[in-house]
């Protein structure tokens, strides 16, 4: 446990606040909105218990982290997110991210490659792009998120039609796992499911 040093705001460090515990192959775990590392708790006793070296992070502005009042957007946090690497000088590593920090793994493999990533696993995607334009006719029509306060009490919060499914198809060597009936909090409510795909996974 501790922190590590992304940047500066004025007079002030911004710090991420992580937790590194086991040995083996290492595997990060990226959390969602308005989440922080905790969430992972339990694919991180699984992922222990399967020999790995597991390190959590709170994203910039979130739960023990700093929260700047700059750096909210996906290169900022992809940047932060090879920080955290290099720091720890994490070599052959999964990167695992769910919802929001799915779009960290994909953000970062695409303006840092992959020298340092052995896998990516990718949990209740956002991605390719949510909402529908000219140019994304699979998309979500903006109409969609007005109620979309109605469906984060419901846990119903991106389809997998117009993301998960979506995206799969747009990865070469991808190997797609659906969790039939799991919302979008799976890593909690179907954590058993989840575990069961990711440990072998990055293994």
């Amino acid at each position: 446990m501790g922190t590590i040093t992304v940047g500066k705001e004025n007079s002030t460090p911004i710090d991420l606040y992580y937790e590194d515990h086991g040995a083996g192959t290492p595997v990060v775990l990226i959390h969602g909105w308005p989440l922080s590392g905790a969430a992972w708790e339990k694919q991180t006793d699984a992922l222990l218990k399967a020999g790995h070296r597991v390190i959590t992070y709170d994203r910039r502005g979130f739960d023990r982290s700093s929260k700047p009042a700059v750096g909210y957007n996906y290169d900022t946090f992809a940047a932060d997110l090879d920080v955290v690497l290099k720091t720890l000088d994490l070599r052959d590593v999964a990167l695992v991210g769910f919802s929001m920090g799915t779009g960290e793994v994909t953000r970062y493999i695409g303006k840092y490659g992959t020298d340092r990533v052995r896998k990516a696993v990718l949990i209740g995607t956002l991605g390719p792009y949510l909402v529908k334009a000219p140019d994304n006719v699979e998309g979500v029509d903006p109409s969609v998120f007005e109620g979309l306060k109605n469906a984060i009490r419901a846990d119903r919060i991106l389809p997998p039609d117009a993301t998960s499914r979506r995206q799969a198809k747009m990865i070469k060597h991808v190997k797609f796992a659906e969790i039939a009936g799991g919302p979008h909090g799976l890593c909690w409510t179907h954590a058993d499911r989840v575990n069961a795909e990711l440990v072998p996974f990055v293994a």
